[in-house]
Order: structure tokens, then sequence, then C-alpha cells
């Protein structure tokens, strides 16, 4: 069980940096969209699409980190373009601090949009 959970893992990394752009994108759309209809005044309900999915995102990366840590690996994301440089490891983030962050953006492009 636990080498089928750990092959599941890594055949799930090469997909993992995508999910990171589309989480970000839809935190700027949202964003974007949130401030039209705040200072609008138009109510839009697409800003409320963009966030809820936006948190499901963060709470797929805090349950990897969580399933990761379970198989004793400590699941990161390396933002970079050559894997044999060594100063790209130090732009290394981990899954926690990922899903923290599309949380606390998600709650932030609800609190501009006032979607409540």
């Amino acid at each position: 069980m636990r080498q089928m959970l750990m092959d599941m893992m890594i055949a799930m990394m090469p997909y993992m940096k995508l999910i990171v752009f589309v989480g970000a994108g839809l935190l700027a759309i949202g964003l974007a969209v949130g401030i039209v209809a705040r200072v609008s005044g138009i109510g839009g309900g697409f800003n409320g699409l963009c966030y809820k999915l936006a948190i499901a995102v963060g709470v797929f990366f805090l349950a990897c980190e969580g399933m990761g840590r379970l198989l004793g690996v400590e699941p990161t994301m390396v933002f970079g373009t050559n894997l044999m440089d060594r100063v790209m490891f130090s732009n290394q983030w981990p899954f926690w601090a990922l899903g923290l962050m599309f949380v606390a953006g998600s709650l932030v492009v609800r609190q501009i949009s006032d979607q409540h």
C-alpha cells in the first residue's frame, strides 16, 4: 500500500507546477473581477467561483503535504529551469507554504470582492 501511494505521488509530480500556475491564475482573475465588481457596484459571481477553486487548490496542496509527511518524504516544488544548477535549489517551496498561500490569497480575494 505504501509503495502504491508513493508511486501515485511520483506520477503526479510533473503536473504540480501546472496546478500552481492554474491556482495563481484563478487568484489573479478573481482579484481583478472582484475589484471591478466592487468599484462598479455590479455584483459578479465569477470571482466567487475563482476564489472557491483557489481554496480547493490550497487544500489539495495541504493534503499532499500531509500525505507526503505520512510517507516519510517532504514534498517541495522547485521553480527553476536548469536542473543542474545548484542555485535553483534555493528556490524550493514546500507544499504547505503553497497551500497556505492559496488559502490566504483566496480569503483576500473574498474580502476584496465582498462575497460573504
